[in-house]
């Protein structure tokens, strides 16, 4: 990784702007990659003796953690959905916030 890409992400980190790191050429190419060896399973399931189709790649070391590491194949895994929610619970409840309900109820 360049030390540009490298500033890129972390400004990323700190304007919470992640999102654009997910579209880049950078990951996009990393992430086929790691698909690719893993064969679109999901690594935990595969564990567990069973065989599910996955398309989300999870870093082992969060971005926000260790930047450093964003583009390291060998720090991402291949992990269904149900996983990669297990492995970030926060970002479950940012949809499941509680919605306003107006108390008087006619």
């Amino acid at each position: 990784m360049t030390p540009e890409i490298l500033k890129q992400i972390r400004t990323e980190i700190k304007d919470d702007s992640l999102i654009k790191f997910y579209h880049s050429k950078q990951w996009q190419s990393v992430r086929h990659e790691r698909l690719r060896l893993d064969h679109y399973e999901c690594q935990v399931c595969k564990t567990q003796g069973k065989h599910t189709h996955s398309t989300t790649v999870h870093h082992i070391e969060h971005v926000r953690d260790k930047p450093m590491l964003a583009l390291e194949l060998k720090n991402t895994e291949t992990i269904c959905r149900m996983h990669h929610n297990m492995e970030h619970p926060e970002k479950l409840q940012e949809f499941h916030k509680d919605k306003f309900e107006n108390q008087e109820r006619w």
